[in-house]
């Protein structure tokens, strides 16, 4: 689960909780994102490897989700829980996605500065090593994987 990009180390936590019952489904973890307020919003986007999710699936995953995270009490506060599939311009958190949407336009945010920028647009080209190869107008780019603070699909 080391694997998804730009968690927290609770993010990394809460992922451990409910992945059981993710794979349990058949599905796939995206992403888990917590919004910090007073009323925390934990976002959870699942996938299913070979077909689209359906909403009521989402909302048996939300459910079960929902007691597991009632039961270990990691957030203290109220908080609002959100179980949702990838949409079009969907976040490319694990080294498959950028392997999956090779040939397509994403945007990358870096958290260091490279050649003078943090934030790129262009093709996913494939991997080398330990970097995203993408495709900018100035040529090919490699981006160090831990190098990304988020990355998304670019509607076309």
């Amino acid at each position: 689960m080391k694997n998804l990009i730009a968690t927290t180390e609770f993010e990394q936590d809460l992922m451990v909780m409910v992945s059981p019952v993710i794979i349990n489904h058949g599905y796939e973890l995206v992403r888990i994102k917590v919004a910090n307020d007073e009323n925390p919003l934990v976002q959870i986007m699942v996938e299913h490897p070979d077909r689209p999710i359906k909403i009521d699936e989402c909302a048996t995953l939300s459910k079960e989700i929902s007691t597991i995270l009632d039961i270990k009490n990691p957030i203290e506060a109220n908080f609002n829980l959100e179980v949702s599939s990838p949409g079009i311009d969907r976040p490319l958190t694990r080294i498959k996605d950028f392997e999956t949407w090779i040939g397509f336009k994403s945007t990358i945010t870096t958290n260091k500065t490279i050649s003078d920028r943090v934030r790129f647009s262009g093709v996913l080209s494939g991997l080398s090593g330990s970097e995203i190869l993408l495709e900018i107008d100035e040529g090919i780019i490699g981006i160090n994987i831990e190098w990304i603070k988020s990355a998304k699909l670019k509607y076309q």
